[in-house]
């Protein structure tokens, strides 16, 4: 931070630091992170200015091409950079209407959510908790530490962090209604940046500023009965384009979760579409799995790998049973070396 607050003040001195090509990704780091703290430090525009012009160090610092996004993935990717980057900027701390900046990710069981999320805080350089509905102990419990304590924990270890709650679509006032309605009013806190008033005033002063101006939140669910993939019902309307657009009405319809909750995100919610053909065949050849199961004799059918319904979790299957194999082969050189490539592994279609 200190450095940072350096190459603020002086951009000499990033040039400087920069120019160490044995700090290379220490500079890169430092370059995102300055320039998303210029929208809130009193020499900001300049530093802008001459970051801008420095057409090397933007070329240096540009997002690079992640591996393993689908075109789903890669649009969502793009919708939190964008709200990631103005949130942290700081120029919505004093807006008279505050926007809200909590993102909601919706797709079927194996789209990739938590991979897409974990990804993107390690580019980011963003503290990353995940918390679940399932596992979420509400304030007040006296089984077991409370969310609301572990979160309090990691807020205070990271200087920003994304927080990402999962199963959203699971939140519902069932039998142990006293329960859920906790877990309920804990989400509603954390969304809201209300969790920790009132608590001591050290507390108040550090981790509640953290808690408005560095914590980035992503809610997730499945909706998993509105997606036309095994596993979830048949949608009337079928998995087709107009689906894309539907989707969304069709999550506010179902009326899941409470609609107190879910108007406490972007009213955009970003759509993690099932894997189609071509997703499996461009993420294997990214993964040199299509070489590798080749040159094993493994048979893969994408348009099965996309029937299966089984998402990530196909390329799971398929990523196993070709080390499987290969330890196979070199555990038996000799049946390697006279029986067909075929005769060494089940060739069904699916890897599972």
């Amino acid at each position: 931070s200190s450095v940072v607050r350096l190459c603020m003040v002086s951009p000499n001195a990033f040039r400087r630091l920069w120019a160490y090509e044995r700090q290379p990704l220490l500079a890169g780091e430092l370059a995102r992170r300055a320039f998303d703290a210029s929208y809130s430090h009193p020499k900001g525009a300049a530093f802008r200015a001459w970051f801008e012009a420095t057409a090397a160090l933007k070329k240096r610092t540009s997002t690079p091409t992640l591996p393993l996004l689908t075109k789903s993935q890669q649009a969502a990717w793009q919708a939190l950079e964008e709200t990631a980057a103005l949130y942290f900027s700081g120029t919505l701390k004093n807006a008279r209407i505050q926007p809200r900046t909590s993102r909601l990710i919706a797709g079927p069981t194996g789209v990739g959510k938590s991979h897409l999320l974990r990804t993107f805080a390690r580019e980011k350089g963003l503290g990353f908790l995940s918390l679940t509905y399932g596992e979420w102990m509400p304030t007040g419990a006296k089984t077991d530490t409370p969310t609301a304590e572990k979160v309090l924990a990691f807020i205070a270890a990271h200087e920003r962090c994304l927080i990402a709650v999962d199963e959203l679509d699971k939140v519902h006032v069932g039998l142990r209604q006293e329960w859920s309605t906790s877990i309920l009013n804990d989400l509603y806190a954390l969304l809201d940046r209300t969790w920790f008033q009132g608590r001591a005033s050290e507390i108040k002063d550090t981790i509640q500023r953290k808690f408005r101006d560095s914590v980035f939140i992503v809610g997730a669910g499945t909706w998993q009965a509105l997606w036309a993939v095994k596993g979830g019902a048949q949608a009337t309307i079928g998995f087709q384009k107009t689906q894309n657009a539907a989707m969304p009405d069709q999550i506010r319809a179902a009326q899941v979760i409470p609609t107190e909750l879910l108007n406490r995100f972007h009213p955009e919610i970003l759509l993690l579409e099932p894997l189609t053909a071509a997703d499996f065949e461009g993420l294997c050849r990214e993964e040199n799995l299509d070489v590798q199961a080749s040159e094993l004799g493994l048979p893969v059918d994408y348009l099965e790998a996309e029937a299966s319904g089984l998402g990530v979790r196909w390329l799971e299957a398929l990523t196993l049973k070709i080390h499987l194999v290969r330890a196979r082969r070199l555990a038996t050189p000799e049946a390697a070396s006279t029986a067909p490539a075929t005769n060494l592994a089940d060739t069904t279609i699916n890897p599972l």
